[in-house]
């Protein structure tokens, strides 16, 4: 008798802790969830609208029109702000339509969408950030479940997610400075989701000659290497793995831990005098440091989403190596 009150009296507790447990559990398994649904809603969502995207003291907003169509995402951007500019994506072609008249094409990885390309190598479970889903806002009227994305130390970054509840599109974002303090913002300030669209809003009204093909330089000066040099960087940050490299105009190295990025890029000291040092646009820094070989100047640039202290130590430790 004794027994059976006191498993009566402990189903409550034990029912509780059964529920509280699972929503542990599902709070982080929802986070990871929430991730891979904004990715798939980047590519497979048909909507419009406009976003601000703000960086430091600059800010500019561009109308968008997105669809997945035939096996293949397209998507039309056209800047609000300052001279006209139109960029128009149909798979893997970029073309950039300047003032209405000229229209230039681009490589796909030199354009990048901040709906479509947010966050695509971010793996969950990540082992130097921790995700955790931070319960619903409203955000362009609509329900969105908000993520923080938090770094686990101060070599990097953290970023806040609002994702659409229903979709899970990607409706704003900060990346947020070692102080907490927001660095970068993207935000929709309009949006039709879903949206109808039509085949006109994805073509441009210009003949071939119109086109010109071009590829943006990844460094400004044309060099001419007196030695066949290779470049190591000894200084590399915990969790970030080098992804891309070229010799093409000096030594350019990408690095990337899945979500945070830095480029290296390595040339012989030009006549413009460049300041040593730090340079930073919300959350992109630019640090610049001199380095001599074989009585020979170069100049060392980190360009990322990193933190300057982080920046800097990855310049200091930049050294040749001969092939």
């Amino acid at each position: 008798m004794i027994l059976r009150k006191t498993s009566v009296l402990l189903m409550p507790v034990l029912a509780l802790l059964l529920v509280l447990s699972s929503i542990a559990r599902a709070d982080g398994d929802d986070a990871g969830e929430w991730i891979s649904k904004m990715r798939a809603a980047a590519t497979n969502e048909s909507y419009r609208g406009v976003f601000m995207f703000s960086r430091g003291k600059m800010s500019s907003s561009m109308r968008v029109v997105h669809r997945y169509y035939q096996g293949q995402e397209q998507e039309r951007l056209t800047q609000l702000d300052g001279a006209m500019g139109e960029i128009l994506r149909r798979g893997s072609e970029v073309m950039c339509l300047i003032n209405g008249q000229r229209l230039v094409q681009l490589d796909k990885k030199e354009f990048e969408n901040p709906v479509s390309a947010a966050f695509e190598g971010f793996m969950p479970g990540h082992k130097y950030y921790f995700v955790h889903k931070q319960g619903y806002e409203r955000v362009v009227d609509r329900s969105a479940v908000k993520l923080e994305i938090s770094a686990k130390d101060a070599l990097r970054y953290s970023y806040h997610l609002w994702l659409d509840q229903r979709s899970g599109l990607l409706l704003k974002s900060q990346v947020i400075g070692l102080k907490g303090q927001a660095l970068e913002s993207f935000q929709f300030t309009q949006l039709e989701l879903p949206t109808e669209t039509r085949d006109e809003e994805f073509a441009f009204d210009l003949d071939d000659e119109a086109v010109s093909h071009h590829s943006l330089p990844m460094s400004e000066k044309d060099l001419r290497w007196p030695e066949r040099l290779a470049w190591e960087a000894e200084f590399i940050p915990p969790g970030f793995m080098q992804v891309e490299s070229s010799t093409t105009n000096g030594n350019v190295i990408l690095f990337s831990d899945g979500l945070a990025n830095y480029t290296v890029f390595v040339e012989l000291k030009g006549k413009q005098e460049l300041p040593e040092g730090a340079s930073i646009v919300g959350a992109t820094v630019i640090y610049i440091s001199p380095l001599m070989y074989n009585d020979k100047q170069y100049t060392v640039t980190i360009v990322g989403e990193i933190p300057p202290m982080t920046a800097m130590n990855i310049a200091k430790g930049v050294r040749p190596v001969m092939e």
